[in-house]
């Protein structure tokens, strides 16, 4: 009997905390024409750009706190370790899905979504001045650069970096 009353308060504390995690509010992210700025990013990290100007500069600074989150991104090391294999295994199926990761097309939209918002993003430097301080994230060290840059370019120049 003992037993049974135990299980079912750990079963219930179990429900109660499914529940809650998926009931719980999230951080909403700002959309242009119906689509999110993460799809905007992933789109304009795998060189799709049709529209990606324009809906950053719709969204402006409102985009700064997951421009931040996007560009703090550190690649693990197994994944540069992969890439540096020979091409035999390096072009295969399972490498290319191992590679294929959403949160690098991201950041590198991040950095080029930097370079649109360019003087207007001048409020994050002092985040990613501290993210490239404590991970060395090679895509906040770019948009460093691009901020602190004297005449930083327009979208086309950013994107061939």
């Amino acid at each position: 009997m003992k037993r049974r009353r135990i299980l079912l308060i750990l079963l219930g504390c179990v429900a109660s905390i499914t529940l809650a995690v998926l009931v719980w509010p999230r951080e909403r992210e700002p959309e242009y024409n119906g689509i999110a700025l993460s799809t905007w990013l992933e789109r304009a990290g795998r060189l799709r750009t049709e529209g990606f100007p324009e809906a950053i500069k719709h969204i402006g600074t409102n985009a700064l706190p997951h421009l931040v989150r996007a560009v703090g991104y550190q690649p693990p090391r197994w994944r540069y370790w992969l890439a540096r294999q020979p091409p035999t295994f390096s072009n295969s199926r399972l490498a290319n899905w191992l590679l294929d990761d959403k949160r690098i097309f991201r950041a590198e939209g991040a950095v080029a979504a930097f370079g649109i918002l360019n003087r207007d993003a001048l409020p994050a430097l002092g985040e990613l001045q501290r993210i490239a301080a404590k991970r060395s994230s090679p895509y906040a060290i770019s948009v460093i650069m691009i901020l602190t840059s004297s005449n930083p370019g327009d979208f086309d120049q950013i994107r061939r970096r």
